[in-house]
Parts: C-alpha cells; sequence; structure tokens
C-alpha cells in the first residue's frame, strides 16, 4: 500500500514537472539578452530591440512634459527619456539572474 503512495506521488510530480520546465525555459529565453555574458550580437541585439520597443510604447502613451514647446519634441523627449528609464532598470537583473545561478550571493553589490 505505501509504494502505491509511493507512485502516486511520484505520478502527480511527474504531471506537473513539464508545465514547470516550460515555464523555466521561457524564462530563461526571454531574459537571455540580458544574462550573455558573452556579448554576443545574437542575443545583444533582440534585448536592445526589446529596450528600444518599451521605451518608445511607454513614451508615446504616457502623458508628456506640457512646458516643452512643440508636441513632437514633448514626443520624442517622452521616448527617449523612457528608453533611457528602462535601459537603466534593466541593467540591475543580470547580476539577480547570476546569484540564483549560482545560488549564492557573492559579488552582490
Amino acid at each position: 500500500n505505501n509504494n502505491n503512495n509511493n507512485n502516486n506521488n511520484n505520478n502527480e510530480h511527474k504531471s506537473t514537472s513539464p508545465l514547470l520546465s516550460n515555464l523555466k525555459k521561457a524564462c530563461t529565453n526571454l531574459f537571455a539578452p540580458f544574462t550573455d555574458s558573452t556579448g554576443s550580437p545574437t542575443t545583444i541585439l533582440p534585448g536592445l530591440f526589446l529596450i528600444i520597443c518599451i521605451g518608445t510604447i511607454l513614451g508615446v502613451s504616457l502623458p508628456k512634459e506640457s512646458s516643452l514647446p512643440t508636441p513632437w519634441y514633448r514626443t520624442f523627449s517622452s521616448i527617449i527619456g523612457y528608453i533611457y528609464f528602462t535601459a537603466w532598470s534593466i541593467s540591475f537583473y543580470p547580476q539577480i539572474f547570476m546569484n540564483y545561478r549560482r545560488k549564492r550571493t557573492v559579488g552582490l553589490s
């Protein structure tokens, strides 16, 4: 009877493992441009593109500084500002992911 319970627990664990495995793969692929330490253009360029897209979407959709002279200048300034903000925010993620992979906080600053 104990073996049946053990087998049931293993089957339940196996049924959730593919979901967790796929979720982990998706997160790894999503953050690959921000955690690649080789400097490969194939991983850096998608990351830069993502930063520019996020900054542009925020810059176009959020309120603009009304004291700037023209609507075009307001929008352009807002886009540049949000691209900078996005890049600055994302710049902290690689250390978090490296510490998670190492399972240690060596080099935490």
